[in-house]
């Protein structure tokens, strides 16, 4: 993804989120991944990203009264997990990897139990070694669900910032451990209360469940075999009905039960397939504050896997699913909602003077001293309405001149190659659209940039105008059309 240093008329916070979008592109990064838990607990792994590994440093709860992030500087990112969650692998007719979002949206009423308006979904093309793509992997959730677990976290006093899929943590944790490579694996979070299953084939996320159990303590563990059996076996049979692919091999636990001897041989012989301990993965040192391996493998192994996948993506190494939604996409939702907020605040005053001028002119209105009283006294009421007005207008004004820039940056972040980081970005009032940035390479712009543009189905006519040595890097600029039109600086 490329990072934005300074976009041209995109107001002082856009700048500053962009500031920290670039500084999570140094070399170390600071994480806070937390995760939900069934009885409203925050549990959360702090870590260190950078260089070859993932240093751990605290392991805590957030229960009962608000608490702080031991780290100011950590980023807080929401390991989600839910059982209304879908996650499926479509197969989508050949076609270029930019179009996939597209063709996926036009099928999400027929592979949703939720209506398509209620839902914040994110789909990975499946890459086969070919231009196009011919499967995508979907992942999709009740947009009341997330915004549910942003909210509790707010709650504790923190800011959320990305959200990723726990299943998809599980995956990361299962590759890290040299699972899910060649053939078809499961790994599952196994809790006391809720089992968290992921499916993957030859390294890619085919499928994942969130179940509960209705077991709330260990004084019912008798009974809690016979149901994740239950639950685990009509998930796997799901699994086969929507898949070509074999089914898993073994099953990868981690999760609180891994504390109970005995317990993953008894479930292995009922499932009818070997049960293994997720190992710990070579790239993640323990320090500080954290306890045994052991300890977070049983109670944190979603966490371990999302740091695991920034881990990656901090390497612009590719991960088993994008987040469900980041940081600069809440932005873009707080931003519009802030702007919302504004103008029906400004619709509900002129109601109100309105209003209050009616009745002024109600009261007198038997007798034309009176009325002209009420007449002359409302003169300045009307001339503030006059202002509002004016201003609500500029308000639609300033979001019809923003949404294309904030659509262009977001499309930008998501063709453009990593290394490529954007100075300067304007559209001017016929839709052109002038870049500006640094690049370690020329050829990444010239070729890779342009060409991705090209492919986008946001821009058009995409021209690399030249680029100057500066020591390391070169200064470019390129200049492109928008397809939509219009525009702004």
């Amino acid at each position: 993804m490329s990072f934005i240093n300074t976009l041209a008329g995109g107001g002082q916070a856009l700048m500053k989120l962009m500031e920290r979008q670039e500084a999570r592109g140094s070399v170390h990064r600071r994480v806070v991944a937390l995760e939900l838990g069934h009885n409203g607990e925050w549990r959360g792994l702090e870590a260190e990203l950078g260089g070859e590994s993932i240093a751990v440093s605290r392991a805590w709860m957030l229960d009962g009264e608000a608490a702080p992030i031991p780290s100011k500087q950590a980023e807080a990112t929401i390991v989600f997990n839910s059982r209304r969650a879908v996650c499926r692998l479509l197969e989508l007719a050949d076609a270029p990897a930019s179009q996939v979002n597209s063709m996926v949206s036009l099928r999400l009423e027929l592979e949703l139990p939720f209506p398509v308006e209620e839902t914040t979904w994110v789909c990975k093309p499946v890459e086969n070694g070919r231009a196009t793509v011919s499967q995508g992997l979907l992942i999709a959730a009740v947009t009341a669900d997330v915004a549910e677990a942003e909210d509790a976290l707010r709650a504790k006093g923190i800011r959320p910032g990305a959200v990723e899929f726990a299943p998809a943590g599980l995956a990361e944790l299962a590759l890290a451990s040299g699972g899910g490579l060649e053939d078809t694996v499961a790994v599952a979070d196994l809790g006391v209360s809720g089992v968290t299953l992921a499916i993957l084939h030859a390294g890619t996320l085919r499928y994942a469940r969130h179940m509960e159990t209705g077991i709330d303590g260990h004084d019912g563990m008798a009974e809690w075999v016979p149901r994740v059996v239950s639950e685990l076996k009509q998930s796997m049979c799901d699994y086969l009905l929507r898949t070509d692919a074999g089914p898993p091999s073994r099953l990868i636990a981690s999760g609180q039960v891994l504390r109970i001897e005995g317990l993953l041989d008894e479930l292995g012989e009922a499932l009818g397939m070997p049960v293994d301990r997720a190992p710990w993965p070579d790239v993640v040192q323990v320090a500080g504050e954290v306890s045994s391996t052991d300890d977070l493998l049983a109670d944190y192994p979603a966490c371990l896997g999302v740091l695991l996948a920034a881990h990656r993506r901090l390497r612009n190494e590719s991960t088993v699913a994008p987040p469900l939604r980041t940081e600069v996409q809440r932005f873009r939702l707080e931003k519009l909602d802030l702007r919302g907020k504004r103008a029906g605040l400004l619709a509900a005053n002129i109601v109100a003077l309105v209003a209050f001028v009616g009745a002024l002119m109600a009261g007198q209105a038997l007798r034309l001293r009176a009325a002209e009283r009420v007449i002359e006294g409302s003169r300045p009421l009307l001339s503030q309405l006059d202002r509002l007005q004016e201003e609500v207008s500029l308000l639609q004004y300033e979001g019809k001149r923003q949404r294309p820039m904030l659509d262009a940056l977001l499309a930008l972040s998501e063709i453009f190659p990593s290394e490529i980081q954007i100075e300067t970005l304007s559209i001017d009032a016929k839709g052109k659209v002038s870049i500006a940035g640094q690049t370690k390479s020329v050829e990444t712009v010239s070729d890779e940039a342009v060409a991705a543009m090209e492919a986008s189905p946001l821009f058009a006519s995409p021209q690399f105008l030249g680029a100057t040595k500066k020591k390391d890097t070169y200064s470019f600029s390129m200049t492109c059309n928008l397809r939509m039109g219009g525009g702004g600086t």
